[in-house]
């Protein structure tokens, strides 16, 4: 499959965890992770995949997402220190990742959107 896709037989290939070591394939250009790690290590490697060079490739478009839970104005403080703890490691990868995009000062401004609805401000930030 991984031949078929890098001759052009194939336009896509879907698949869970796909992207972990020992796989290559250059020619990707695009990329939708869903339920991205929270290794760096994993997504990193995910993530470079995409970015190898291929002569039919300029560059590559990675959309990571990220599910953020509705904000309640009756909030359970239990289940509201549990998602500020899930966002943040979530908006910790989105920031490296976000780091090293084209595309940047975009991805940055709906980081703090994210911080600002989950009082995600570091010490730096306030």
């Amino acid at each position: 499959m991984l031949k078929s896709f890098a001759d052009g037989e194939y336009q896509a290939l879907v698949a869970m965890k796909c992207l972990d070591e020992g796989v290559d394939v250059p020619p990707a250009r695009l990329a939708i992770l869903l339920s991205n790690s929270g290794n760096p290590r994993e997504y990193i490697q995910r993530i470079g995949r995409l970015l190898r060079l291929h002569p039919e490739k300029r560059r590559a478009i990675i959309h990571d997402i990220i599910t953020v839970p509705p904000v309640s104005t009756h909030r359970d403080p239990g289940l509201w220190e549990m998602e500020k703890s899930i966002m943040q490691r979530e908006i910790k990868r989105y920031k490296e990742i976000a780091d090293a995009a084209s595309n940047k000062v975009a991805c940055m401004k709906i980081i703090d959107g994210i911080e600002d609805k989950y009082e995600l401000w570091s010490a730096e930030d306030v």
